[in-house]
């Protein structure tokens, strides 16, 4: 992988076309995350980049990257992220009459990643920018990224984080952790949705960055696959687009048509639950169809699907105006599944065991409820720490009980639902999404913070 400190590489070459660095980066960019390009506007292009009044009463000088027509790489646009690039004089004595004798800027770039907001393009940010005399080639102004605040420790308080990254998306709807607990993926809906992903092996960075159409609903689910190859985001349109973990490139799209889904352990299959019933069971690796269930006019729609640690059960969560319905399948052996007619509409969210032998369910007045995985079962309060439990909820694999956010951290339990560990958070919000790397790594996502329990 590239690092920060290498040299600045050339963006385009001498006929003005993308380097082979470039697109190299451009293709994998979470392998060439640190790697820093340069391009330099001159003439018109550089005087169309530059606003400045330096005899004013409150001078300025700024730049604006979006402003030049960068070029396209096999069709798809190049385009540059909108910044605050207000500058800095390298010297007191810089005036109008300075830059009327001549003046380049020379930009420093880094890939973010690919945008498939509207039409496909790929992203770049600037990180650096000066300034400088075409005449002398003295750097006039410059402009550099401000260094990111501290947000990790190797000793937070009793319970809390040991790091705390802000500037997240207050729409993030899911998180998900790679088997070897190196990396996250972060899934969004809003105003920007997509997916980002964070190197956390040390202080977290984010190493490269999808970005979807509105229009698709956004990110609701992200998940990596069982060796930690692959990573699925599950769009609110029913899509799944696959890419690979640590570069962002070999991009795939799925074009399922379901409201829900999640993934089945380990990983290589993905749950989609649709409408009127619909269970589609995807195969990440060539986006065929590993298993499907028809939709029937007599169902409503699947709200939620939950899948059992060991990939072999899946239940879904469907409402009608008066009751809420429970089904579960046997995976493997694609056999009949049974259901449950709940009474009332007040559950929430859904989740089974390592085995599949245990349905969890929140409730908003009787918290975390349970209901075992076998016909004519009833629902049973699991405890009375449980009772906190009304949001986001998961169960890991490798845990001896469920997990579920509360106001103030996340509380994880014990099978029989008594408190096993609470984690911190210096927030009153309560909805938080969590996940649990095997080597011990918990992260969490909400209210516009990623936090990472070592």
């Amino acid at each position: 992988c590239a690092h920060a400190n290498e040299e600045p590489l050339p963006m385009l070459d001498e006929a003005g076309q993308p380097t082979e660095s470039l697109i190299e980066a451009l293709l994998y960019p979470g392998e060439h995350s640190g790697q820093q390009f340069v391009y330099t506007s001159e003439g018109e292009e550089a005087q169309f980049c530059l606003d400045a009044s330096l005899s004013a009463k409150d001078p300025f000088a700024q730049v604006y990257p979006e402003r030049i027509a960068w070029p396209a790489v096999g069709g798809v646009q190049i385009e540059v992220d909108s910044l605050d690039l207000k500058l800095i004089p390298q010297r007191d004595n810089v005036t109008d009459a300075t830059l009327d004798a001549g003046f380049a800027i020379r930009w420093y770039l880094t890939v973010k990643g690919q945008d498939f907001s509207n039409r496909p393009v790929f992203r770049l940010r600037a990180v650096a920018a000066e300034v400088f005399s075409t005449e002398t080639a003295e750097v006039l102004f410059h402009w550099q990224k401000p260094a990111a605040p501290r947000i990790c420790t190797n000793t937070p308080k009793d319970g809390f984080p040991h790091c705390d990254l802000t500037g997240i998306s207050i729409e993030s709807q899911s998180i998900a952790i790679s088997p070897t607990g190196d990396l996250v993926a972060v899934a969004t809906t809003g105003l920007k949705p997509g997916i980002d992903v964070y190197n956390i092996s040390s202080t977290p960075v984010r190493i490269w960055q999808a970005l979807f159409a509105e229009t698709s609903g956004g990110a609701l689910d992200v998940t990596f696959s069982a060796d930690g190859n692959y990573i699925a985001a599950l769009l609110g349109n029913g899509a799944i687009h696959r890419f690979d973990a640590i570069s962002g490139g070999r991009h795939l799209m799925i074009p399922s048509s379901g409201l829900t889904a999640t993934v089945v352990p380990p990983g290589d299959v993905v749950a989609v639950g649709g409408k009127a019933g619909e269970l589609v069971l995807w195969r990440l690796s060539d986006g065929t169809i590993e298993w499907k269930i028809e939709p029937r006019n007599s169902r409503g729609d699947v709200d939620r699907v939950a899948v059992s640690g060991d990939g072999r059960t899946v239940a879904t969560l469907e409402f009608t105006d008066t009751q809420t319905i429970v089904r579960v399948w046997p995976v493997k052996t694609h056999s009949r599944g049974y259901q449950f007619d709940l009474p009332g509409t007040g559950y929430e969210e859904l989740a089974l065991n390592k085995d599949g032998t245990i349905l969890f369910l929140t409730h908003d007045d009787q918290g975390l409820v349970t209901l075992e995985a076998r016909q004519n079962a009833h629902t049973k309060p699991l405890g009375q720490d449980a009772v906190q439990c009304r949001s986001a909820l998961f169960f890991d694999a490798g845990a001896p009980g469920p997990g579920c956010s509360i106001a103030g951290g996340i509380l994880q339990l014990t099978a029989d639902g008594k408190t096993r560990r609470l984690l911190k958070i210096h927030s009153d919000a309560d909805r938080w999404y969590m996940a649990e790397s095997p080597v011990g790594t918990t992260v969490a996502v909400g209210a516009g913070h990623l936090l990472i329990w070592r």
